[in-house]
């Protein structure tokens, strides 16, 4: 299935994210603007990835991991799973590492709800797409708990562990979607590099797919990949 992606830069402020659907299914995928989805290129999942087979099954079809929250206010946990980095994070689907400055790819399944002139329908809009990182180390009750702190707005990240939140409006008559994921966050690519090392993942960053692969008429000539032997072990 045709992959797309965010991407998040990781700087003195966070950003908010562009649009997307559903959930986020890689926290930490190793190609940029790239066409389908390759679960090698995964270096991290969100939580609970294991449970819900998101690293094996077939792209776009893991919709009991998609969480929808209530009605304002919300009712629902804010997370589809209870927050337990020891049982949530297996060595398949590992926790994600970012850096400061890091620009990062967020591959979600848009399943049919995306605005763009290729699309059968052009005129799908989003109506809400935000992401937050939790003040503290327990899952927030809800959307509206002051432990959420809107990306764009956090200033400076603070190094350490993080749950992010993302939350996606698709229409105002439809209940929000949220996925939730760790992440341990280092004040330099040094130091993340010493991290991915010892729980044995490659320290090669994410490649664009379109300076790397010649394009003509839309069609692919000669598709290669970077020399990168194992994105994950397990």
């Amino acid at each position: 299935m045709k992959l797309p992606a965010l991407a998040l830069a990781l700087a003195a402020a966070l950003p908010a994210l562009a649009a997307a659907h559903s959930w986020i299914v890689c926290t930490d995928y190793l190609e940029n603007n790239g066409w389908y989805w390759d679960e090698a290129k995964c270096r991290a999942w969100p939580r609970s990835a294991a449970r819900y087979n998101l690293r094996n099954g077939q792209f776009g079809t893991q919709n009991e991991y998609a969480h929808r929250l209530d009605n304002h206010p919300e009712t629902n946990p804010l997370c589809e799973t209870a927050r337990n980095d020891d049982t949530e994070y297996t060595d398949s689907t590992p926790m994600a590492a970012y850096y400061l400055g890091q620009k990062v790819v967020l591959p979600h399944p848009t399943n049919g709800h995306v605005a763009d002139v290729r699309c059968k329908d052009k005129n799908v809009k989003d109506i809400e797409n935000l992401m937050f990182v939790v003040d503290g180390d327990q899952d927030p009750c809800c959307i509206d708990s002051d432990k959420l702190i809107q990306i764009f707005d956090m200033g400076r990240s603070p190094y350490g562990r993080h749950t992010f939140v993302w939350k996606w409006i698709r229409t105002p008559t439809v209940n929000p979607f949220t996925t939730c994921w760790e992440a341990d966050v280092f004040a330099t690519k040094a130091e993340r590099d010493a991290h991915y090392l010892a729980t044995g993942r490659t320290t090669v960053d994410m490649w664009d797919f379109y300076e790397i692969n010649n394009i003509v008429d839309g069609e692919i000539v000669d598709p290669v990949d970077p020399p990168v032997n194992e994105i994950i072990t397990g």
